[in-house]
């Protein structure tokens, strides 16, 4: 998996073989501690940035001290073993783990919560969700850096009908069917088994999220489960899917209906999708009273039939999300407080205007249809001569 970027919080600790608890374990002594920081990869499309046994409905959390995490480690030669090691306590040293095990570069792995390594029944566990890490080529007296990322595959599905009340969603089931159980983990990673044949947990409500071990899958097979008052439809593998891969996370969006469940378009309206509170305020309403179904939510279709924004004088600081308008010809952010503006994806606008706001810089080299240009409070160096006004 390439990392992108981390979450902030790391934690440095000394790790020295004197207070391990494996028998596998040298004896300890003084010299270079091992220092070991730990993180949680974050990655847009996957899991990570969260933490297993904090929220088992989101897994929000990170990695802290007095957590234990299962931590391997090899040699050169070929030489290693395996802990229970405890963030913030546990301290290992160079010198003990290289005579006892030969020389560096030595790998290092490790998974949390610590459950031994082998064959894991997702199904039944009562922690599933795992995180994994892994680094190679650690040189002797260097530090130690574990990236955690999720190990599991998570589903979430979100219900919504016409026909059903609010309050029966609420009450609605759903139980993943016709999948396997088992998975192993092994060096901080997890291995596909498609096997194991217990039953996984019904979840109960609207939205629902499902701890699930990496499988493939068959398109028109049964994956859903959902029973809603006293009524029971299943939901079936889309054609568009064959696998549940390690850390990734797919959201179904579905809709009862009277006869069955159909998939219904994801509302991208989201804070993660458009950060500024007044921007978004701004598309609530005109989803409510101008853009597509006019239900309050807009979709990726709904945003890409949208031409014309005008947010003047709104007080946005952020227009982060307007490259979801990949149709917008005419974009008019007179009199914000922005700082940055990112319209690179809008390649089909004709009319730009952006007076009185904050801009240093701005990139229009994607916009070639691009004819009119209000650039603001002085010519921004890095705008080209198009016909523009510079007050």
């Amino acid at each position: 998996m390439k990392i992108k970027y981390f979450l902030t919080t790391m934690l440095v600790t000394a790790l020295g073989l004197t207070a391990c608890t494996n028998d596998d374990e040298p004896g300890g002594g003084p010299g270079k501690e091992v220092k070991i920081t730990t993180s949680i990869a974050t990655e847009p499309g996957d899991q990570s940035g969260t933490r297993a046994v904090i929220d088992p409905a989101t897994g929000a959390g990170n990695l802290e001290n007095d957590d234990v995490i299962r931590l391997g480690y090899i040699s050169s030669e070929g030489k290693g073993a395996g802990l229970n090691y405890r963030l913030g306590s546990s301290t290992m040293y160079w010198d003990a783990l290289t005579d006892a095990f030969g020389a560096a570069p030595y790998t290092f792995d490790a998974h949390y919560p610590a459950t031994p390594n082998g064959t894991f029944d997702v199904a039944t566990a009562a922690e599933p969700d795992i995180l994994g890490a892994r680094t190679e080529g650690v040189a002797d007296g260097a530090d130690v850096n574990l990236v955690f990322s999720h190990l599991m595959h998570r589903l979430t599905v979100n219900l919504t009908s016409t026909i059903f009340t609010a309050e029966q969603l609420a009450a609605a089931t759903v139980t993943p069917v016709g999948l396997k159980s088992e998975a192993k983990i092994e060096e901080g990673q997890c291995l596909p088994l498609d096997t194991g044949d217990d039953a996984y947990p019904a979840k109960t409500g609207a939205g629902t999220s499902h701890i699930i071990a990496p499988q493939s899958v068959t398109p028109g097979e049964d994956l859903l489960e959902i029973t809603i008052a006293g009524q029971t439809r299943r939901y079936k593998v889309p054609t568009t899917l064959t696998a549940l891969e390690s850390g990734k996370r797919l959201t179904l969006n579905l809709g009862l209906t009277n006869t069955g469940v159909v998939p219904t378009p994801a509302d991208i309206l989201t804070e993660a999708n458009f950060p500024d509170a007044a921007f978004r305020a701004w598309l609530k309403t005109q989803a409510t009273d101008a853009w597509g179904d006019k239900d309050g939510k807009l979709t990726a279709a709904e945003a890409a039939a949208v031409t014309e924004i005008v947010v003047y004088g709104k007080g946005i600081a952020d227009l982060t999300g307007i490259g979801h308008f990949t149709a917008l010809t005419e974009l008019d952010c007179d009199y914000n407080d922005l700082t940055a503006l990112d319209v690179t994806k809008n390649t089909a606008l004709t009319k730009l205007n952006c007076y009185d706001n904050d801009l240093a810089a701005l990139d229009v080299t994607a916009n070639t249809v691009l004819t009119e240009l209000r650039a603001g409070s002085g010519c921004i160096s890095s705008v080209p001569c198009l016909r523009r006004e510079c007050f």
